[in-house]
């Protein structure tokens, strides 16, 4: 997590609100946090040795400290760990079931899948408005006689 890295101007300067809103920082590793999560309560329905108090401590931690995590990932090298380990510090007794049998691309691709899927709405509702928009144009002015239209 180097501040050092440049910005996306693509995301900078060119998303709306909400598309930056999905693809955020903070939407991102969120997400990180609620597929652990899920993945503790579907290993606990399968029968692995996890508890509900567990579980509830997870769902307890607080917001993630970027600068914690920072600080972890300096040492690790690794993003997807310093954010296991911030996220057991903060989870008390439910950090030591995290991520059991996942690999980073656990949450990585399937997060990219869910902010995908995301985005993807927003532009269906969008295109949906530009839809209607044109409809309405085209009935307005469907008698208006034009040149060179082939």
């Amino acid at each position: 997590m180097s501040s050092e890295a440049p910005g996306n101007p693509l995301h900078e300067r060119y998303a709306s609100r909400e598309m930056a809103a999905i693809f955020s920082t903070a939407s991102r590793y969120s997400t990180w946090r609620r597929l652990w999560i899920v993945l503790a309560r579907t290993q606990r329905e399968l029968g692995l040795p996890i508890s509900g108090e567990q579980i509830a401590a997870l769902e307890a931690a607080p917001a993630l400290d970027l600068a914690r995590v920072a600080e972890i990932e300096a040492k690790t090298r690794h993003d997807v760990v310093a954010h296991l380990r911030h996220f057991a510090e903060q989870a008390g007794v439910g950090g030591g079931i995290l991520h059991l049998g996942a690999t980073s691309a656990f949450v990585t691709d399937n997060t990219d899948q869910l902010l995908a899927r995301a985005a993807l709405d927003l532009l269906e509702r969008r295109l949906a408005t530009v839809i209607a928009a044109l409809a309405d144009f085209a009935r307005r002015w469907r008698a208006l006689p034009c040149l060179a239209y082939t």
